[in-house]
């Protein structure tokens, strides 16, 4: 699993991600560390096997710059991020 933290417009960003999809993402934090701690808890109650977090073939930087673009206001689209809802809360998996 990697888990990689930046700036955008919104605020502090993080995301979790695993072999080809989003874990967890959490964003709108004023501190670097505010945003990884917050996505530690996230990920921490997925509560997902340690084999399923292998973190080969997702284009992390494309989707680092999409969020940004996001967060500038511009259209952006997500179509093909795979996302994991296993153990997800349905707030968190809608």
């Amino acid at each position: 699993m990697e888990q990689i933290v930046f700036q955008t417009a919104l605020g502090y960003v993080a995301l979790a991600r695993g072999d080809c999809v989003l874990l967890a993402l959490v964003f709108g934090h004023s501190t670097e560390r505010s945003a990884s701690r917050t996505l530690a808890l996230c990920v921490k109650d997925l509560e997902l096997p340690v084999d399923d977090l292998s973190a080969s073939g997702y284009q992390t930087d494309d989707l680092v710059d999409r969020l940004r673009e996001f967060a500038r206001g511009e259209p952006t689209d997500f179509s093909d991020v795979a996302v994991e809802t296993r153990g997800a809360r349905v707030f968190s998996a809608v």
